[in-house]
C-alpha cells in the first residue's frame, strides 16, 4: 500500500496523473510514511465533526463520504482527497462533517499538531525537506475546490439570468 501510495498504480495508463505523494524522493517518502498511519473506517462512521479542532489530518486512498454543514449534506468526498486540511492552515475548527457513505473508506491520517510543528523546523535534512512539501499538496486542493465552487457560482447565475430572460420574453 505504501508504494502504491507512493508511486501510484503499477498498471495506470498515461491519462491517470501520478501520485500526489510522486513529489517526494525515495528518501522523503521514507520520512513521510513513518508519520501516517493506516485507517479503514466503516459507513456512518464520522471522521470529521464540525465545530471541533480536527487532531488529524486524512488523505482518502480508497472510499467516499459525506460533507455535512449544519445537519445538510452539501457535497461527496472521494479518493485522492484530503480531510482537514483547511484546518491545518487556519488553526480553526472543522467547518464541516465527515461521514462514510461507501462501505469503507481507507485513508492515511497524520497527526495534526505533529505536522504543523514539523514546518517550524529549518534547516537542511532529509526531515525538513519532506515534511516542507506537504502544504503543497493541501494547497493544490484548497484551489481546485475553490475553482470547482467559482465554476459552479458562475453556471447558477447563467442559470437564473437564463431563466429571468425567458419569464420575461413569456410575459
Amino acid at each position: 500500500d505504501d508504494e502504491i501510495l507512493w508511486k501510484g498504480k503499477p498498471d495506470r495508463d498515461e491519462s491517470e496523473e501520478p501520485s500526489v505523494f510522486s513529489i517526494f524522493s525515495r528518501a522523503e517518502f521514507a520520512v513521510i510514511k513513518h508519520h501516517y498511519e493506516w485507517r479503514t473506517f466503516s459507513r456512518g462512521e464520522k471522521i470529521i465533526v464540525q465545530g471541533t479542532e480536527p487532531e488529524h489530518l486524512f488523505y482518502i486512498t480508497e472510499g467516499a463520504g459525506g460533507v455535512w454543514i449544519k445537519g445538510v449534506e452539501v457535497a461527496e468526498v472521494g479518493k485522492l482527497q484530503w480531510l482537514g486540511e483547511m484546518s491545518f492552515f487556519t488553526h480553526e475548527k472543522a467547518s464541516a462533517t465527515i461521514v462514510v457513505k461507501s462501505e469503507t473508506m481507507k485513508m492515511i491520517q497524520f497527526d495534526m499538531h505533529y505536522l504543523r510543528h514539523q514546518l517550524h523546523n529549518h534547516g537542511h535534512s532529509i526531515e525538513t525537506s519532506a515534511f516542507s512539501k506537504l502544504p503543497s499538496l493541501f494547497c493544490k486542493q484548497i484551489v481546485h475546490r475553490t475553482q470547482e465552487l467559482s465554476d459552479e457560482i458562475i453556471r447558477k447565475k447563467s442559470e437564473v439570468r437564463r431563466d429571468y430572460t425567458k419569464r420575461k420574453l413569456n410575459q
